[in-house]
């Protein structure tokens, strides 16, 4: 196989799943790994790829992908980070719960759980725990209600974010990357996660694996912030990556 097939077949997979692991890259292809490894240098150049550890993610769309494509992309790995997430929260403690797919599936969890206030912006999250708990301490967060009607945002939103003190802030970004830490698409849920952040004891972040390495428009804030990250799947690179760049525990769910 030519050089070009070659990277014209890594650009179709990595487009296709978001996120390849080398040596996935290297078995498909039927090529050693420095082969591999030449080549996403080279398209790392061109700025056609982002090379991570332990393999290769897609450049940044020009657009966020919808909510329904987030949803079902990799839904059995999130329900599986939601319910590990769930397992570190203890009765009596109040939770902040940024808006994202994951975090949508991570409501469900929640309502399940005794005696644990929630502080939202995401409409979802406050729906899916009032309906299942109608006892439940929960606070929606008002603010500029989002384009898709999911969320709300802006000035009000952060204003009322900072008067509480929570013991932990669960949040969901786009992309967790080692050195550029948490990233979003946009300033509204940028700025949510950060304030959410900044008034929290604990910083939970729900992350599947294709969000590691990424690398989207805005910085929330960096990984010596969070306390616990817990995704589906993580090399033990990466995950020393990670624990070397500040985040205190890596969970594999």
């Amino acid at each position: 196989m030519w050089a070009e097939e070659r990277q014209r077949s890594i650009l179709n997979l990595v487009k296709a799943q978001g996120r390849v692991e080398t040596d996935t890259l290297a078995e498909t292809l039927s090529v050693s790994r420095e082969t591999v490894r030449r080549d996403l240098l080279l398209m790392e150049g061109q700025r056609l790829i982002r090379r991570v550890h332990g393999g290769v993610v897609s450049m940044e769309p020009t657009t966020e992908p919808s909510d329904t494509e987030r949803r079902l992309k990799l839904a059995d790995e999130k329900k599986r980070i939601a319910k590990a997430a769930a397992q570190l929260l203890r009765p009596g403690q109040a939770c902040f719960v940024d808006c994202g797919t994951t975090t949508g599936i991570f409501a469900s969890e929640l309502a399940i759980l005794d005696q644990v206030d929630v502080i939202t912006n995401s409409i979802e999250v406050a729906t899916v725990v009032r309906k299942a708990r109608k006892d439940r301490n929960l606070t929606l967060i008002g603010g500029q209600l989002s384009q898709d009607a999911t969320a709300n945002y802006g000035e009000l939103a952060l204003d009322q974010i900072s008067r509480f003190n929570a013991d932990l802030a669960i949040i969901s970004p786009v992309g967790i990357d080692p050195e550029k830490g948490l990233t979003y698409f946009g300033q509204p849920e940028t700025e949510v996660a950060r304030v959410m952040q900044c008034h929290a004891s604990r910083t939970l972040v729900l992350a599947d694996h294709t969000k590691l390495g990424l690398v989207s428009r805005m910085v929330s804030f960096h990984c010596r912030a969070i306390d616990t990250l817990i995704t589906d799947k993580i090399s033990d690179d990466e995950r020393n990556c990670f624990l070397d760049a500040g985040v205190n525990k890596v969970i594999r769910a």
